[in-house]
């Protein structure tokens, strides 16, 4: 009888596993799964895809061509300050399968992350503390949430604001592939760290398994090269020298993986303490609140004092009170550990981790577009996944079972899916069908760089159309990314992030002068000089020189594109 009871509760805990990680995959899969999909009006594009998915395409594209890849979308350049090897990883899928990238990129590889995050969650948390840490584990890395929701549920009656204070959150995973292959390697990592045997063998494959780290995504790199570290420095006064091991293994292959693709590159990093904070509560499009912003500016202005101080920790508070939500409930695990004096290896790790995911996020911004640096508080909530999964587990244990504490923390965390509305109802943009039949045509034609009109955010504001097309919606590297030709200048946002040698600034002028000069000398020696090969029009996009005059040569025109190819 007894061996029949535990028999079902095995089964009975299999089965609430199996549910959570297929409910947790399809909700992370929604994110991604319609995008690139042709539907009657186009290709239709949702959320964050419409500008990051696209670059993801186009730098694939172009990644197996060369090494270091050349600029997808910045022609003449070498692609740099960018962790490239997801990009890798799905040209390479193309090369082997039968289906194109942007297939691969928004319907398989998706359903891939979402089952090995879950499935990796709940091995590393059952090796970790049991069964439950590893199911709240699973849990938290596919629904953990902000409390966005209940700030947009009270001002505008929805149920919305995923990044109102600022950071994404874990229904938004997929949409960011390099940081969800990231969780994956750190998950894959750590449950190696788990279960090693005693050996510098283990200690050397650990290490380079979280090397691997700095080319799949540079923040979570410097995350863990920190943790390990921190984690190497506690062992030595422990008198163990494995942990070492593994440091200096990682830190090693890391320095050589870094200076190879990274070869040139400049600091991305700008010294703006509590930027993040700030502009939480002075922007309309965040938390905003105007009279906390001017009361704090015009304590700044008096010089720093007591209430200034007391000011700006509220403001911190309230940023991690709302972007970690129910995780809080991670950091009673850490003061139970700390009051219990139980520390186990992977705590130190995820202690060091925890604060390299933190001050860069209070004390730096990144160069160009500022609000990169956030992306360092992603591993933060990560990391604390791990003890939020061990509060809910210890909760789940105890013999009266607190089901109500368990079902208002569920309650308060599942209103995080709400920012799926953003992708399953009408698309923000599509590639109307006429130019995804000229871009197909472009992928055929030999290989050559591409000039696209610039980007006009005036054409956007005028358009009423729904699906607005891409190339009104956003600067995109859309023509890169399906024509699988290199642009001349493409997705402006992109080019500020990746630091150019020759800033876009000039480029984009040159390109403003080549439409609107009549000067055929001019234009002529522009194309030559800068090996033009196509010219895409769309619509009223125009040139003010006669083709023939230009010496170029119409090559497609379906009378909404127009492609001329430039004669040499």
């Amino acid at each position: 009888m007894e061996i029949k009871k535990l028999k079902n509760i095995k089964e009975l805990k299999t089965l609430l596993l199996l549910v959570l990680i297929i409910i947790g995959s399809t909700t992370l899969t929604l994110t991604m799964f319609r995008s690139g999909l042709s539907y009657d009006y186009g290709m239709g594009f949702w959320g964050a895809n419409t500008h990051d998915g696209i670059w993801h395409i186009s730098v694939s594209e172009q990644i197996l061509k060369s090494f270091p890849p050349d600029h997808p979308i910045y022609s003449g350049f070498k692609l740099t300050n960018y962790h490239y090897f997801f990009n890798y990883l799905l040209a390479l899928l193309e090369v082997v399968s039968p289906f194109r990238i942007h297939n691969l990129y928004f319907q398989f590889i998706p359903i891939i992350f979402s089952l090995s995050i879950g499935v990796l969650s709940f091995l590393v948390g059952n090796k970790w503390k049991g069964y439950w840490t590893g199911f709240w584990l699973a849990f938290f890395n596919y629904f953990g949430s902000s409390l966005g929701w209940l700030v947009t549920l009270f001002r505008e009656g929805v149920l919305s604001g995923e990044s109102t204070f600022w950071s994404m959150q874990s229904i938004s995973t997929l949409i960011n592939p390099p940081y969800a292959l990231s969780l994956i390697v750190i998950l894959i990592g750590l449950y190696f760290f788990l279960v090693k045997r005693n050996g510098n063998f283990s200690s050397i494959l650990i290490g380079i398994i979280f090397s691997s780290l700095i080319i799949i995504k540079a923040y979570s790199g410097i995350i863990v090269l920190f943790a390990l570290a921190g984690l190497a420095l506690y062992s030595i006064f422990k008198k163990s020298y494995q942990n070492l091991i593994i440091f200096i293994s990682a830190l090693f292959v890391s320095s050589i993986i870094f200076f190879l693709t990274n070869k040139g590159s400049a600091s991305l990093f700008l010294y703006q303490p509590l930027w993040f904070m700030h502009s939480m509560i002075e922007s309309p499009d965040r938390f905003y609140l105007p009279d906390l912003a001017i009361y704090r500016q015009n304590l700044q202005f008096q010089g720093t004092g007591i209430r200034l101080i007391a000011v700006e920790l509220i403001i911190i508070f309230i940023f991690l009170i709302g972007n970690l939500s129910t995780r809080l409930i991670g950091f009673l695990a850490i003061f139970k550990n700390i009051f219990n004096k139980i520390t186990t290896e992977l705590d130190i790790f995820l202690y060091f981790g925890l604060l390299a995911g933190l001050v860069p996020v209070i004390f730096f911004v990144q160069k160009g577009t500022a609000w990169n640096t956030v992306q360092f508080f992603y591993y933060f909530m990560f990391f604390l996944n791990f003890f939020a999964a061990k509060t809910l587990a210890d909760l789940t244990r105890k013999k009266k079972i607190n089901i109500l504490i368990l079902a208002i923390i569920v309650i308060l965390t599942l209103p995080g899916v709400s920012s799926l509305r953003h992708y399953i109802f009408q698309p923000a943009a599509a590639i109307y069908p006429k130019e995804v039949e000229a871009l197909n045509y472009l992928k055929n034609a030999d290989d050559g760089i591409v000039l696209t009109y610039i980007f006009d955010p005036q054409n956007r504001q005028n358009k009423n159309e729904l699906p607005i097309q891409l190339y009104n919606y956003d600067s995109t590297a859309y023509v890169s990314a399906f024509s699988g030709k290199q642009a001349f200048f493409e997705d402006e946002r992109n080019l500020e992030i990746t630091s150019v040698s020759l800033p876009p600034e000039v480029r984009k002028k040159q390109l403003l002068e080549f439409f609107a000069t009549e000067n055929e000398v001019l234009a002529r020696e522009f194309l030559l000089q800068n090996n033009i090969k196509y010219i895409y029009l769309v619509d009223k996009q125009k040139i003010m020189i006669e083709p023939t005059k230009l010496g170029i040569e119409m090559i497609f025109d379906n009378e909404k594109v127009r492609i001329y190819q430039v004669k040499k």
